[in-house]
C-alpha cells in the first residue's frame, strides 16, 4: 500500500533508496502541516464582523461583504463575513463572543450591549414599525386585521412592537387575529403574494427589503397601520478591539473621516442609509417594549 501511494503521488521516488524516500514523504507531510498551520493562524487573527439575519443569507453575504472589506482596510486587518440560520442564533454568536465587529437588532440592546458588554459604535436613525399588504388587498384600515393572519419577522422589535400595539386595540392572538413568524422579512413577503398571510410586519418606509422585493417581483406593497419612531440596528464591537480601532470604526461609520478607507465604508453601507450617535437613552424605549413583552409573556404562560 506505502508503494503504491508512493507511485501515484510521487512517481520519481520510485528510483531512490527506501531511506531517501521516507525523508522525503516526512518532509512533506512537515511541509503540509506547516501550510495548514500558517492558514489557521491568519483565520484566528482575522476579524469576524457579523450581519444579524434580517435578509436571507444570499442578500445578506451581497449587502454586508462589502462592509466586511471596507473595515478590514480600515483597520489595516482581515475582516471575515458572518451571520447565522435565525436570529435566536445569531443572538448566541454574538453574547459568546464570536464576533469583533457585529450589527444588531435593537431590540438586543440589553443581552448585548448592558449585560453582555459590547461597545456601541453608532446606530441607524429612529423609524417606525408598519404593517403591509399588497396594494390592490381588500384591507384597508387596521379594523380590517379581524380574523386574519399576519406574518412578523421572527425576534425582531418590529414583531414585538406590532403585537403589542395591536393588543392595544383589542387584538388578541389566536382569539381575534393570528400571527405567524418568519426568518425575515422577505421571507413573509412571499407568503403574502402566495395569500398564505394576509399582511405583514415591517419597517416602516420603503427600506432595502420592500425596495429589493418589490423591484424583483414587479409589485407594490400599501402601509396600513404605523407605530412611533424607535431606534434602528446598530453597529457594536467586542471589548477585545483597541479604544484606537473603535473610534476608527465609529468615525468613519458617522462619515467622520475623510480619508479614501472612511468613505469606502460609506460606499459599502450604503450613503442612503446614515447613522448617528449613539446615546443610551434614545433606546429606553426599546428597553420598555422588551420589558412589557417578558412581563405578557409570563403572564400567558
Amino acid at each position: 500500500m506505502n508503494k503504491i501511494t508512493i507511485i501515484n503521488f510521487y512517481p520519481y521516488l520510485t528510483n531512490k533508496p527506501a531511506q531517501f524516500r521516507l525523508l522525503t514523504l516526512v518532509s512533506v507531510l512537515f511541509s503540509i502541516n506547516g501550510f495548514s498551520n500558517i492558514l489557521m493562524a491568519q483565520e484566528e487573527t482575522a476579524y469576524r464582523f457579523g450581519a444579524f439575519p434580517h435578509m436571507s443569507s444570499t442578500h445578506v453575504e451581497k449587502k454586508y461583504a462589502p462592509v466586511a472589506v471596507a473595515f478590514g482596510k480600515l483597520l489595516n486587518k482581515s475582516v471575515k463575513l458572518a451571520t447565522a440560520s435565525s436570529m435566536d442564533k445569531y443572538r448566541n454568536r454574538v453574547i459568546n463572543g464570536d464576533f469583533d465587529i457585529a450589527l444588531i437588532p435593537p431590540l438586543d440592546i440589553e443581552p448585548v450591549v448592558d449585560e453582555g458588554g459590547y461597545i456601541p459604535l453608532a446606530r441607524r436613525p429612529s423609524k417606525p414599525a408598519s404593517i403591509v399588504v399588497i396594494n390592490n388587498s381588500i384591507i384597508k384600515h387596521v379594523k380590517d386585521l379581524h380574523d386574519k393572519t399576519i406574518g412578523l419577522p421572527a425576534g425582531t422589535p418590529v414583531n414585538i412592537i406590532l403585537q403589542l400595539k395591536l393588543r392595544k386595540l383589542g387584538f388578541v392572538n389566536n382569539k381575534n387575529i393570528h400571527f405567524k413568524e418568519f426568518n425575515n422579512v422577505q421571507a413573509c413577503l412571499h407568503k403574502l403574494l402566495l395569500k398564505s398571510v394576509d399582511a405583514c410586519g415591517s419597517p416602516s418606509g420603503v427600506g432595502i427589503g420592500l425596495k429589493m422585493f418589490q423591484k424583483k417581483m414587479e409589485i407594490e406593497f400599501r402601509e396600513i397601520m404605523k407605530t412611533e419612531a424607535f431606534p434602528h440596528m446598530l453597529f457594536v464591537a467586542h471589548p477585545r478591539l483597541s479604544i484606537a480601532e473603535r473610534q476608527i470604526l465609529t468615525n468613519a461609520i458617522l462619515g467622520q473621516d475623510k480619508t479614501e478607507q472612511g468613505q469606502g465604508l460609506l460606499q459599502a453601507i450604503g450613503r442612503k442609509t446614515p447613522y448617528v450617535p449613539y446615546i443610551k437613552t434614545d433606546y429606553d424605549i426599546i428597553r420598555h417594549y422588551r420589558q412589557s413583552w417578558i412581563k405578557n409573556a409570563k403572564n400567558t404562560l
